[in-house]
């Protein structure tokens, strides 16, 4: 195949931040928080793996103002944002978020900030709002930036696609009787690795025979046996 890609590639972030500051205005705030994990690799290019991502959002947060744009990670992110985020600046940030964005929000004179109700915890909304900071829901807003995909995204989703399709001939050729789910599985994923995909979309289906009435079930040792339905799911991240 030769759809191969490089994580973190970098995205016209010009384009992006100024599309992202409308929302200052829109909803009223001086600044806004980003730290849904899609929002801030479209927005900066900082790429968090499965797995990665604490429950507050915290690591890799971004703060963007009128005329600012920071990137607020902790000592295993930085060098990685300072690489994938170029134009961004980074800031360390130490400890949980309630007391690393406080201080950075009144350096730069900023009260009222703008956050995501569906990322940000009940806990760190409160310990924020206890820290002096007004916070506005800006969930929609940043959810809508990301609706109408411009070239360089559908080039993704195409080759994306390109990959997936590829992979299913692949296993078509491959599979034979008596293979179980999970040998079907790890095939479907070592095969996207090896062929241009950054990550599998999600973790695949691969049901056999009485077990593909789960709709979400998970591969096990079951084998493929003859006139039996096998069930796929899959799909990849480019």
């Amino acid at each position: 195949m030769s759809s191969r890609v490089t994580a973190g590639t970098a995205v016209p972030a010009a384009s992006r931040l100024a599309r992202a500051r409308a929302i200052l205005e829109e909803a009223d705030v001086q600044a806004v928080l980003v730290t849904r994990t899609a929002g801030k690799r479209w927005l900066s290019g900082f790429t968090l793996q499965a797995g990665e991502e604490p429950t507050s959002g915290w690591s890799g947060a971004l703060l963007v103002t009128g005329d600012a744009g920071l990137v607020l990670a902790d000592a295993r992110y930085t060098e990685q944002a300072a690489s994938q985020c170029p134009g961004w600046e980074v800031r360390r940030t130490r400890g949980p978020i309630a007391e690393g964005l406080p201080p950075v929000v009144a350096e730069l004179g900023v009260e009222r900030v703008g956050a995501e109700a569906r990322v940000l915890s009940h806990a760190d909304w409160a310990a924020l709002g206890d820290a002096g900071l007004r916070l506005t829901a800006v969930d929609e807003g940043l959810e809508e930036l990301r609706l109408v995909k411009d070239a360089d995204e559908i080039a993704a989703i195409e080759r994306a696609c390109g990959l997936t399709d590829a992979c299913f001939e692949h296993l078509l050729e491959w599979l034979r009787l008596g293979v179980t789910e999970r040998d079907v599985a790890w095939e479907m994923t070592g095969w996207f690795r090896a062929n241009g995909a950054e990550a599998l979309a999600f973790d695949p289906l691969v049901l056999a025979g009485a077990r593909a009435a789960m709709p979400h079930g998970h591969a096990s040792d079951a084998p493929v046996r003859a006139g039996e339905l096998l069930l796929l799911d899959f799909g990849c991240q480019v």
